[in-house]
């Protein structure tokens, strides 16, 4: 067991079992709480225990504790097959039972495999954020494409100076180190479609139960595993400051779905779109490329619904993979940087100490 893992609560609770899942579920109770504080996400542990398994494969320890602390606490916090939550968290909302799901994915992510380094920690936290968005969309509350279009609009709002697969100790728990990471993972099962990605997931975990890994480990197993060159998606999704385009349409060899692009928002029809084909002829499709893929980065702050038309034209070419790649480099006027050194300008990182303190605010 990694020693950051280990924890001893000591307290007067009271044992709550959660029936429903593969191994013992349950929770451990201030005095004050009792089944009806714990029916709205701490009852649904074993649906959600449930769901990863099919996700992720078999859950990797005996049970599954939830401790309930009588004082509040900023932040929950998993340790091995047990995991620490203040008397606030039973608050019947969404943010709670998010984190709930959030404590209990990192059961399989960072506790039955671990980083070997500390620059690697979007490893447990992207998985994590990931698996809240695949619990959003079992429930019917959100699809993950809703999630993600959403966490990927924020970003777009935020600092672009978070290496994801570096972070740094100042950075390391920031909250777009958690969405840049999910993201980073819905690429990658856009790239190698659900019936790669989710085996991927699950050799990944089973041929590493109990030991560390790093990133340049996960980046050799989804590459070997899939039988593709995935080294353009990784050196995007965690070795670019810069986060990408919204990951959720489909790849470029396939067309897209239902006639138009799922990063976009629904067209008001051709004959009112701002945005038509014949408009940028001149442009050629490379600029076609530039105007579709600002208009997704943007979030179509201007209301310009003909980016789906653009989207299914530019697509549709065998030319289409290469002009998008290149219009990704070249639509904002400037080249972004690629690879894995640090940024220009910035001088680089010191050697990684212990973690500091989760920032005060982040939300996981």
């Amino acid at each position: 067991m990694p020693t950051y893992l280990a924890t001893i609560q000591i307290g007067r609770y009271t044992e709550v079992p959660h029936r429903g899942a593969s191994v013992p579920v349950r929770s451990l109770v201030p005095a004050g709480v009792g089944a009806k504080e714990l029916a709205h996400g701490f009852a649904r542990r074993p649906e959600m225990l449930e769901l990863f398994t099919r996700m992720y494969g078999p859950y990797p320890f005996p049970s599954y504790t939830a401790v309930i602390t009588e004082d509040e606490l900023e932040i929950p916090l998993e340790s091995q097959a047990l995991s620490t939550f203040g008397r606030n968290h039973l608050a019947e909302d969404w943010e709670a039972e998010r984190l709930t799901a959030h404590e209990l994915s990192h059961q399989w992510f960072g506790n039955a495999v671990t980083l070997k380094r500390w620059q690697d920690i979007w490893s447990h936290e992207g998985f994590a954020c990931y698996s809240e968005w695949l619990w959003a969309e079992e429930t019917g509350r959100s699809t993950l494409e809703d999630e993600a279009r959403r966490h990927h609009a924020a970003l777009a709002e935020s600092p672009e100076d978070l290496l994801v697969a570096d972070p740094g100790p100042e950075l390391m728990f920031d909250d777009r180190l958690y969405k840049r990471g999910a993201l980073a993972l819905h690429a990658l099962r856009r790239r190698v479609g659900d019936e790669t990605f989710f085996p991927l997931i699950r050799s990944w975990l089973a041929q590493n139960l109990g030991g560390s890994v790093t990133t340049e480990m996960f980046e050799e197993h989804a590459a070997r595993e899939s039988g593709e060159d995935l080294t353009d998606l990784f050196a995007a999704w965690l070795h670019d400051e810069e986060p990408r385009t919204c990951p959720i349409s489909p790849p470029l060899d396939s067309p897209p779905i239902g006639g138009r692009g799922p990063c976009s928002r629904a067209a008001d029809g051709p004959a009112r779109s701002a945005l038509r084909h014949q408009d940028h002829e001149p442009l050629g499709r490379l600029g076609l490329a530039q105007v579709m893929i600002r208009e997704a980065h943007l979030g179509h702050r201007g209301a310009r619904p003909g980016a789906e038309e653009l989207e299914h034209r530019l697509l549709a070419g065998p030319e289409a993979r290469p002009l998008l790649g290149a219009a990704v480099l070249t639509c904002f006027g400037r080249v972004r940087r690629r690879g894995r050194g640090p940024s220009r300008g910035r001088p680089p990182r010191s050697p990684r100490g212990p973690p500091r303190a989760r920032r005060r605010g982040a939300r996981r």
